[in-house]
């Protein structure tokens, strides 16, 4: 697959051999296709970040939204714990919380910036306050709907929790560069 600038300097460097340019001026530029051709491949594969970006970030306002519908919710009711109606531990909102903690889980991104060190661990502390609103959840179920939200929920911490110990033990999250 060629793309934009890849066939634009295979077109100039086309021009450059039919008129009279020294032959180590033309070998020399050709060594920048494979380079040109790579860039072009990292822009085409960059595209679908932005989808992936909205998708965690409308995943993770339900999360929020729901949290706090159940939050006015105990208020309201005069509660002193706040009662789990709108974002129980089911398999929707496991779900949803498995898209919202996509960043933290995904072990191919190398994100090097400040930036996206901080929505990594900021995801990972985005499971904190989602936890703390499943407890009241677990004492209204019944024995067959606890196990089996235990184990799902179960098995997604542990995959989140050995996600970030390799990448902390790879040194993708952690190693945050000094911009000085």
């Amino acid at each position: 697959m060629v793309f934009n600038n890849t066939i634009e300097y295979l077109d100039l460097m086309d021009r450059l051999n039919q008129t009279k340019t020294p032959d180590d001026v033309v070998r020399n530029l050709t060594r920048f296709k494979i380079s040109i051709y790579e860039s072009d491949l990292e822009k085409k594969y960059g595209e679908p970040l932005e989808v992936i970006g909205y998708y965690i970030l409308f995943a993770s306002l339900f999360c929020i939204i729901a949290m706090g519908f159940d939050l006015v919710h105990g208020i309201r009711s005069k509660k002193l714990w706040f009662p789990v109606k709108y974002f129980p531990l089911n398999a929707v909102t496991l779900a949803g919380i498995t898209v919202a903690m996509k960043l933290p889980v995904d072990l191919s991104g190398s994100m090097p910036g400040v930036v996206d060190q901080v929505a990594k661990v900021g995801s990972i502390a985005f499971m904190c306050p989602i936890m703390a609103n499943f407890l009241p959840s677990l004492a209204t179920m019944n024995s067959n709907e606890l196990l089996t939200n235990v184990i799902a929920l179960g098995v997604l911490v542990i995959t989140l929790v050995v996600n970030i110990c390799i990448q902390i033990s790879t040194g993708v999250v952690g190693n945050i560069p000094n911009n000085k």
